[in-house]
């Protein structure tokens, strides 16, 4: 049984492959957004960042993907693991864009 584990969110990313029961880590992805109380210009500018950076969390998320080594289908199972839903259908659509089965 080959069985694929996706757990994401705006900051992290896992992906686990698992093989006849046996874990892989093929991916463990983190990346800082975070926002500060703080004020002034700079500071302004610096939330419109982190907002364009969640906006394009779908962006990340399938650009690691895409990296050599992480994805090893065909998988019986594919299992997407995230809190909200939006991220988790655009993760599903781009498994599908792959040929990857949801």
């Amino acid at each position: 049984m080959h069985k694929l584990v996706i757990k994401a969110g705006v900051k992290n990313l896992l992906v686990e492959d698992y093989v006849n029961g046996k874990k892989r880590i093929a991916l463990n992805k983190e990346r800082e957004i975070r926002r500060t109380k703080a004020g002034g210009f700079a500071q302004s500018k610096y939330q419109k960042h982190v907002d364009v950076m969640k906006d394009k969390t779908l962006e990340w998320i399938q650009n690691n993907l895409l990296k050599p080594g992480v994805l090893r289908p065909p998988y019986d199972e594919i299992e997407v693991i995230c809190e909200d839903e939006a991220l988790k259908k655009g993760i599903k659509a781009v498994l599908e864009g792959l040929e990857i089965r949801v």
